[in-house]
């Protein structure tokens, strides 16, 4: 049997825009899919829950005869065009595509229109998440890094949480969850950590005594220093400065 060959695609979509020209002007609109887009860039979960349905442009029938299969084609653009916008918008590409992945595959096991639509609009609203944890977890990496810079600079003051938390202009409490949940440690153990480690250059480099070095760093007294100190580097101050102190210092 002989093979029908296709219409030049030239005439073919000159045909079709014959045919769809009332519809593509009243219901496909760049602007509502630029507004839905926005909103998957923004991270507005709550907006896209409420939008995805009438801000998704409603297109004329790709399929001739077949709702289904150009509902589930419009689908499909509808997730690669969310994929590359949540990239665009600070999304990782591992996670936009997994997520993708996820979305197309919900999509192929579809039997209806209804369904179809229901995975598209649940599509974007994951899409919109996935952004919105990207920037929160971005937004909680910048909190973290503008601490630690605090607590470096003010490493020979007594630096308490709601000191830093007053300079970042957040809640305590919430820096401290923050802190914890990026650093596996408590506010607190990271500020010992980090005068331990400013008490060891010092122990090294320097010829200050023990005690000067306690006082320096605010320990409350020499002998909690050195129960700091031992419990973090399994050595005594005097142990450490012994084995590591420069014959030239």
């Amino acid at each position: 049997m002989e093979k029908k060959s296709k219409l030049p695609l030239v005439k073919q979509r000159v045909e079709y825009r014959l045919r769809h020209q009332d519809m593509i002007i009243d219901n496909h609109r760049y602007v509502d899919e630029y507004a839905l887009f926005e909103l998957m860039r923004s991270g507005a979960v709550e907006d896209m829950k409420t939008k995805a349905d009438t801000l998704w442009p409603v297109c004329p029938s790709v399929i001739e005869g077949n709702h289904k299969k150009s509902e589930e084609y419009m689908a499909v653009v509808c997730i690669a065009v969310s994929t590359r916008t949540a990239i665009e918008a600070g999304a990782t590409t591992e996670e936009s595509f997994q997520l993708s992945d996820v979305c197309l595959k919900r999509i192929a096991e579809c039997h209806t229109v209804d369904e179809i639509m229901a995975e598209r609009s649940q599509a974007l609203v994951a899409f919109t998440k996935l952004v919105r944890d990207c920037k929160d977890r971005r937004q909680t990496n910048i909190y973290v890094e503008d601490a630690k810079k605090y607590i470096a600079a003010n490493i020979f003051a007594k630096v308490s949480l709601t000191d830093v938390a007053d300079n970042l202009g957040i809640n305590p409490t919430y820096l401290s969850r923050l802190f914890s949940d990026s650093t596996g440690i408590t506010f607190v153990e990271y500020i010992r950590q980090e005068k331990i480690e400013t008490a060891k250059e010092l122990l090294r480099y320097s010829d200050k005594t023990i005690a000067e070095i306690s006082e320096y760093l605010k320990f409350n007294s020499q002998s909690y220093f050195g129960k700091v100190f031992k419990e973090q580097e399994k050595v005594s101050p005097k142990v450490f400065r012994h084995l590591h102190h420069p014959p030239e210092y």
